[in-house]
């Protein structure tokens, strides 16, 4: 029977076989040589790992250089986690087409010394004499059990398919919550490359037919298992690659949320929304963060953690460089990037709440330009729409033209914070201190919340707070000249020596607010609830409009809904509009009590100008020593070109050192008020 063998063996092969002895050192040979370059793979797969599994987060946001272990050597981040797939890669090829190689000569010898065998079995002496690489051993050693033969075979698949496409892996989702779509496509390709070349060059491990699809189907036929099991772990990790270590926003995170039912409704105010979006890994998502397997998070995680090294820089140098950076769902809850530079970062959904941001500058790359036309996207400003920033320390940050709409900013300090140009539609500024804060330039905070929030001395000129809901909120010294306040919940809110010059106070509730010497000058109101009588006769109602509602307003309410983005702001304020736009609400309205309140309030100042005028620069004086955010709303108030009261005994007592409040008001400030005042002399 074996003799019948040895000659199909002939027959099939058309050549005489090789004497095994001639051929056994040159097997030797190679596998000496293949088994140094395998060592050598093992160890330059375990130098990347080790090299990457010592890349934390924090690194990944700072941007720290690669430390190489051993050579004391540091590689760019960037660069290292391009290269280093490619170098694997060109390692893997060099090794598996070495093992091809190798295979073809130990199957030959195999085949030669199974002609010299009686039995089935391995059992030639001149097997023992084959070095001892285990992939050699286990093409063509001496027989074993299958225990033995299935760890020597099992150590091939393992070292040469199994580590390295796992390895290629895990760089992808190391760097993964670095947020780089191009060098996640280097992974991609990268990993894509080493499947085929598995693929192309690995079916000849263990076969010597020259043509691919033979090799497969012989290969298939002669190692089913392995064969299946190989296909699933490819299949299993290009799924991974494509469709679950996205970048979120990529258009393949898009199509795997399309796929496999990634949550679409925007979550509730109220609601992390950090743990319903950004983090969503379909199907192996197994934490509420997105993280795969509970384990690798492809958004930064980097909470409570001291960020900035240099403690002692000065106010106007910057801690941290992260200007463009995308850190979309983030978690920097309660670190601390003080002074930070994030100018055009993207912060969609991050969460830093309880983080230390004080100077933190979070604008546009180019302020000039947002200045000059409002282009945002040429400035390259900043974004952090439904960012949670809550009890965070923002005080003195520059947040000019950032897009902040539906942010959450409940119980944050942001004194003195520079909000220009913001957009801050639906966001929570619940118990907020935004005193001194700068909040000019027309800034859109549609349906934002400001309740019980602080703002005194803020400047708000020309801000579009339809719909916003300031009820308690400290609005002492606030500047709301020709604001947008339609329907805004204004009831039970500090306006003493506010400036409502000019605004729309359509459908707005002033009920119980404290008016003492504020400005109404100017001011439209209609369906408007009047707040108390000011007692102390100071609050200025001059001209107070009281005209019905025409087509021209519905057209602009409409415009500021179609202009609104996200779900739960454009409901809230739509529904804030609906009585301003009935006209049977409206008509009633002006044939009832409110209006000839507002009228008697048009009517209330009896005494004359001129002590009129002195009681009410006084008064302002008085308000400045108070705090700092009074007396920067005072001296901003002071500015106006419609200011009533006396301007230079209001810079005079600014000047006086017995006002420990003048010194928290801002340079800018003083100096403004200043160069008004020349002007005015001069005129």
């Amino acid at each position: 029977m074996r003799e019948g063998a040895q000659r199909e063996v002939r027959d099939v092969d058309g050549e005489t076989p090789v004497n095994p002895y001639s051929l056994l050192e040159a097997v030797n040979d190679a596998s000496d040589t293949v088994n140094t370059g395998w060592l050598i793979f093992l160890a330059v797969m375990a130098y990347i790992l080790i090299a990457i599994a010592g890349v934390t987060h924090r690194d990944l946001l700072l941007e720290t250089p690669v430390a190489l272990p051993i050579m004391q050597v540091s590689i760019q981040l960037k660069q290292f986690f391009t290269f280093a797939p490619i170098l694997l890669v060109l390692f893997h090829l060099g090794i598996v087409a070495q093992l091809v190689l190798l295979a073809r000569k130990t199957i030959e010898f195999d085949r030669a010394v199974r002609l010299l065998e009686r039995t089935d079995k391995r059992t030639h002496p001149l097997r023992l004499e084959l070095h001892n690489f285990f992939f050699v051993q286990a093409i063509a050693g001496p027989h074993r059990s299958k225990v033995m033969s299935g760890f020597l075979h099992g150590m091939s698949w393992l070292t040469t398919v199994i580590i390295p496409v796992l390895l290629l892996l895990f760089i992808q989702v190391a760097f993964l919550p670095y947020h780089d779509v191009t060098t996640t496509w280097v992974h991609r390709l990268a990993l894509m490359f080493d499947l085929g070349l598995l693929l192309m060059i690995g079916t000849f491990l263990l076969q010597t037919e020259t043509s691919f699809v033979s090799a497969l189907v012989s290969n298939t036929r002669a190692h089913p298992l392995n064969v299946s099991a190989t296909t699933l772990l490819f299949l299993l990790v290009g799924f991974i690659s494509f469709f679950v270590a996205t970048v979120p926003g990529e258009r393949l995170d898009k199509s795997a949320q399309i796929l496999f039912g990634a949550p679409k409704a925007a979550p509730a105010p109220g609601v992390d929304r950090n743990q319903v979006a950004g983090g969503f890994m379909p199907l192996f998502a197994s934490g509420t963060d997105g993280s795969l397997f509970g384990f690798f998070k492809r958004n930064l995680v980097v909470t409570d953690s001291d960020l900035v090294v240099d403690k002692n820089v000065t106010a106007s140098e910057r801690s941290l460089k992260l200007r463009g950076r995308d850190l979309r769902y983030a978690h920097l809850d309660r670190s601390d990037l003080h002074q930070a530079d994030l100018a055009g970062a993207d912060l969609t959904e991050a969460s830093l709440s309880g983080a230390d941001l004080r100077g933190l500058w979070l604008g546009c790359v180019d302020d000039e330009r947002m200045r000059l036309n409002g282009d945002r996207d040429a400035a390259g400003c900043a974004s952090a729409r439904n960012a949670d920033f809550s009890y965070a320390r923002i005080e003195g940050a520059h947040l000019h033209g950032t897009d902040l709409r539906s942010a959450n900013f409940a119980s944050a300090a942001l004194a003195g914070a520079d909000l220009a140009n913001v957009m801050l539609s639906g966001a929570n500024f619940y118990n907020a201190n935004l005193d001194k804060a700068d909040m000019s330039g027309g800034i859109h905070a549609e349906g934002a919340n400001f309740l019980s929030a602080s703002l005194q001395g803020a400047d708000l000129n020309g801000a579009y707070l339809q719909a916003a809901d300031v009820r308690s909120a400290k609005l002492q010294g606030a500047i709301l000249s020709y604001a947008h306040l339609e329907s805004a919940k204004i009831t039970n809110a500090e306006l003493e020596g506010a400036s409502l010059y000019k605004a729309m106070l359509h459908g707005a509730d002033l009920t119980g607010a404290n008016i003492k010497a504020a400005d109404f000058h100017g001011a439209s109101v209609w369906l408007t609830a009047p707040p108390a009588d000011d007692a102390s006769g100071l609050a200025d109602f001059g001209e107070l409009q009281t005209s019905p509602l025409g087509e021209n307003d519905n057209g602009t309410f409409l415009q500021t809904l179609d202009r609104l983005q996200g779900e739960h702001a454009l409901s809230y304020v739509k529904d804030a509009f609906e009585p301003l736009m009935a006209a049977k609400d409206s008509a009633a309205w002006g044939a009832g009590q409110q209006i000839l309140q507002w009228k008697t309030l048009g009517n209330g100042v009896a005494t004359p100008e001129d002590s009129w005028r002195s009681r009410f620069t006084d008064h302002l004086i008085g308000m400045m020593c108070r705090s700092a955010g009074l007396a920067t709303g005072v001296l901003r108030r002071a500015q106006s070109q419609h200011f009533r009261g006396d301007m230079l005994a209001i810079f005079e007592r600014s000047k006086r050192d017995d006002c420990p409040a003048i010194k928290g008001v801002p340079e800018d400030v003083l100096r403004k008020l200043s160069t008004t005042l020349e002007t005015a002399r001069s005129n």
